[in-house]
């Protein structure tokens, strides 16, 4: 067991980690003997100790003419935890008020268009989660597999929350990007009730990066290189100029044959 990075997840210090360990197996020490041990100047040592002091999990010992140090029992611990659910709970009641308040705050000041930038796996992850904000459906071109830019166990973490919060995704794919086996994706539910495609040739339109629409946002990413970049257009004209080239577009493309059964209300 990893003892030290899990009380670094207890809010401990990697040294402090160490200094306590330590302790718990010399018992009462003094610094200078914990300095030669751990290999830590004096100086820095004191201040380790005194924050482990602050926490409850040393004990400090004076006597006459010298001051020791003795770790608390690792039982201890449990009051760190119990402490830090009760902040998580406090947290956690004053979470709603406050997105409450800065959303207002944010309404005060927003313009009627905003542009938000992604860059690497991570932001591409925020910009496809931010499409489970979708009122109804999302729809957009379709380029790149979504398990290869941001992970398959995250994607299908994606694809259930779409399920769960009814979301229906429509979908444009050139010929080379169609997968008829649907091996993308373990949820059935997903590409059988929220989930439709149709083929666009490439003489019509060549696709090249990947595009969401829903709601006043009109979105894209774009992978090259193994560089992930993505762009969010929050404006409501645009949004619904992309909703619009996006219908004509999936009017002339053309319904797979290969289709699951799909309870994809039509549109």
């Amino acid at each position: 067991m990893d003892t030290a990075n899990i009380l670094m997840q207890l809010g401990l210090t990697i040294h402090e980690a160490r200094v306590y360990e330590l302790l718990l197996k010399t018992g009462i020490s003094s610094p200078v003997s914990l300095s030669r041990k751990i290999a830590i100047n004096r100086t820095t040592l004191y201040r380790i100790l005194e924050s482990l002091e602050a926490k409850g999990l040393v004990k400090r010992i004076v006597e006459s003419k010298s001051t020791s140090f003795e770790a608390a029992p690792a039982e201890t611990l449990t009051n760190i935890l119990i402490q830090k659910e009760n902040d998580l709970k406090t947290l956690q009641n004053s979470l709603t008020p406050l997105v409450k308040s800065l959303s207002q705050l944010q309404s005060q000041t927003d313009s009627p268009t905003k542009v938000k930038y992604y860059q690497g796996q991570s932001g591409l992850r925020q910009l496809l989660w931010n499409t489970l904000n979708a009122k109804t459906e999302v729809v957009g071109l379709g380029w790149a597999d979504w398990n290869a830019g941001i992970g398959r166990k995250y994607a299908e973490i994606i694809r259930g929350e779409v399920v769960e919060r009814q979301i229906y995704h429509r979908e444009l794919l050139n010929e080379d990007q169609i997968d008829d086996t649907f091996s993308f994706t373990d949820n059935q539910i997903f590409i059988s009730k929220f989930y439709r495609h149709r083929i666009l040739p490439k003489k019509v339109l060549k696709i090249t990066q990947d595009t969401y629409i829903y709601n006043n946002v009109f979105a894209f990413y774009h992978i090259y290189k193994g560089e992930h970049f993505g762009v969010e257009i929050y404006n409501a004209h645009i949004a619904a100029t992309e909703y619009q080239i996006f219908n004509i577009l999936w009017q002339q493309a053309k319904v797979p044959q290969y289709s699951p059964v799909n309870k994809y209300p039509n549109k």
